[in-house]
């Protein structure tokens, strides 16, 4: 089993969840990758440089990832609107990601089956969406914190530098790579030196202390910009908690649901390490390092609970405890479960990453239809609701306003919602009133209307009598004539 699960078996894995699932040639998304044509057409007005700096100073008065935006702005200056690339680009990310994890885990003396599952644990699952995303700031942080794993290990100065602006570089991808930071350097101190016992453990801590004061002075600067420049609580999904109630016990539930079964139903080793009274209090340790790691990833999402992207890096930790805890020459009845564990997780990452990939073929599909039966003086109405819809409809405006494909009369039709909310990022929508643009319908001042699905029935009961007549229809978009 160890010789077929290795290194060369991952990488084929990971391609073969790319092709299989058809996301790399699933085109432009609706979420997240219309900051493509949002930075192409800055681009086209201003240097590389003052793109970058303008991008970054806009993103640091709500979010820490001074490393994400740089690069990005970077790739949409060298891939343009090339989407097979940026899938290229995550794909080789992936797999260098996983054979850095890999290796890792070959350095902590275990063997190649029980790196293989380590593996997929950790990158695998719901969580594979930093992959098969090509706009979240999550897939460069895994690059540079499984990097960071593999060199801070080595007794060599200069792997250990590499390893520590790894783990820097990491940080500066996003918030939890930084909660997570101090705890791992105790991490990494501890599977380094093999300690067992928490005096043995204290001692090593004292030599590597040069290590971890520089781990912590660069937490404290950047917690110091959140707090003070950033903020904490800037953003409705994340950020510290305000308040003990019973809304944040269920997101922690839905956080504990979504990693330890959903992501990989982990839940069945440790029952079986517990059934079989194995060894796993011999790493007490560590065991303690790793609550404390996935503590702070819980306290990142405490307001809405993890899910699918933010698993990550919390599914690393979780294979952590996989892999510190699992005997050497582990029994065949510990291999089954493991391999259950780790078809688990690739099934899920396949299901999500194939689910995904028919959507931006349907986004293909439709903004095709669009520009077949349109052209650039033709009024365009796009209805939505300013909630649910808004950055379906920030993503359709970029598009349209793109030189290869532009609109000129693209107008916004917003549909009436219990919540308004026609801020969406940084961008303001130019929307109507409710009866303004009902009567923009019954005037029959454009051509083509396009809308979610789910906005039928509520367009159909506003539209004043007017016909509206199906001309074509996606699983999730349709457009009336």
């Amino acid at each position: 089993m160890s010789t077929f699960l290795n290194k060369y078996t991952l990488s084929t894995l990971w391609i073969l969840l790319f092709l299989v699932s058809g996301v790399l040639f699933s085109g432009y998304h609706f979420v997240d990758d219309h900051e493509v044509y949002s930075f192409m057409a800055q681009l086209k007005n201003a240097s590389l440089v003052a793109v970058i700096e303008s991008t970054l100073s806009n993103d640091l008065m709500v979010r820490f990832r001074p490393f994400y935006y740089p690069y990005r702005v970077l790739l949409v200056s060298l891939f343009g609107e090339n989407f097979v690339l940026y899938y290229l680009h995550n794909l080789i990310i992936c797999l260098i990601s996983g054979l850095l994890l890999f290796n890792y885990a070959k350095k902590l003396k275990q063997d190649a089956f029980v790196a293989f599952v380590f593996t997929i644990i950790s990158l695998g699952g719901l969580g594979f969406a930093v992959f098969y995303r090509i706009g979240v700031n999550e897939t460069m942080g895994v690059l540079f914190l499984a990097l960071g794993l593999n060199c801070s290990l080595s007794s060599k100065k200069p792997s250990q530098l590499i390893g520590l602006c790894s783990f820097l570089i990491a940080s500066l991808c996003k918030e939890s790579f930084v909660l997570l930071l101090p705890v791992l350097a105790l991490w990494q101190v501890y599977t380094q030196n093999e300690t067992v016992n928490f005096k043995q453990f204290i001692h090593t801590l004292r030599q590597k202390a040069f290590f971890l004061i520089v781990i912590a002075i660069i937490v404290l600067l950047e917690l110091l910009i959140i707090k003070f420049k950033v903020g904490t609580n800037k953003i409705g999904y994340a950020g510290s908690p305000t308040a003990f109630d019973l809304t944040l016990i269920i997101n922690l539930a839905k956080s504990f649901f979504r990693l330890f079964l959903q992501n990989c139903l982990f839940f069945i080793f440790p029952m079986y390490l517990i059934y079989k009274k194995t060894n796993w209090k011999q790493h007490t340790i560590a065991n303690v390092l790793i609550a404390l790691m996935l503590a702070t990833q819980f306290l990142v999402y405490a307001k809405s609970g993890m899910y699918e992207r933010y698993l990550l890096p919390s599914s690393i930790i979780v294979g952590f405890f996989y892999l510190i805890n699992i005997p050497i020459n582990s029994s065949k009845n510990f291999k089954i479960i493991s391999i259950i564990m780790a078809v688990w997780s690739i099934g899920m990452a396949f299901f999500q990453t194939n689910k995904y990939a028919k959507v931006g073929e349907e986004n293909q599909v439709l903004l095709s239809e669009i520009l077949k039966k349109t052209k650039a003086e033709m009024p365009i109405i796009i209805a939505g609701t300013p909630l649910t819809n808004g950055e379906w409809m920030l993503a359709m405006n970029r598009y349209f306003n793109d030189n290869q494909h532009q609109r000129n009369n693209i107008s916004y039709l917003v549909m009436p919602e219990n919540y308004s909310k026609e801020i969406i990022g940084s961008s303001q929508l130019p929307a109507y009133t409710f009866r303004q643009a009902n009567q923009d319908v019954s005037k029959s001042k454009f051509v083509i209307l396009i809308t979610p699905k789910e906005n039928e029935q509520n367009l159909i009961q506003n539209h004043n009598g007017k016909d509206l007549h199906l001309i074509f229809e996606t699983e999730n978009y349709r457009i009336f004539e």
